[in-house]
């Protein structure tokens, strides 16, 4: 019944009417709601959504791309790899498929896996 979680209702609904090609996705809360912490204009708040949804790579998720999805998660293998070797390895031991994790990871935009400061550094290098 808040005023915050109103805004981000009517902006979900009215990214539903902009995209009905899209619609609403599951995870769309998860983005529409840190931007709707930090944007309290709600005309600005659903131009910043529906440009983040339609122009990165959020889209492919949203849109469930049977292409893009398999080469993103192996870009992230191969980041994995390169940046940490280690856990690379171990989820190769563990035979942990990125797919298993990845997906919800980003369609989500990392909001329900990491804590609040860590996922606002990743979206402010986003």
């Amino acid at each position: 019944g808040s005023a915050l979680r109103t805004k981000l209702q009517q902006c979900l609904e009215i990214f539903a009417i902009y995209r009905p090609d899209l619609g609403y996705v599951q995870g769309m809360s998860f983005i529409a709601g840190l931007l709707a912490v930090y944007i309290p204009n709600e005309y600005d708040l659903f131009r910043s959504l529906a440009n983040l949804l339609v122009s990165h790579h959020f889209f492919a998720y949203f849109q469930m791309n049977q292409i893009l999805l398999p080469k993103y998660s192996h870009l992230f293998d191969y980041c994995l790899k390169a940046c940490c070797p280690k856990v690379a390895q171990h989820k190769r031991e563990l035979q942990l498929p990125t797919d298993v994790f990845f997906f919800q990871w980003m369609q989500c935009g990392f909001l329900n896996v990491l804590p609040m400061g860590i996922t606002s550094l990743i979206w402010d290098s986003f």
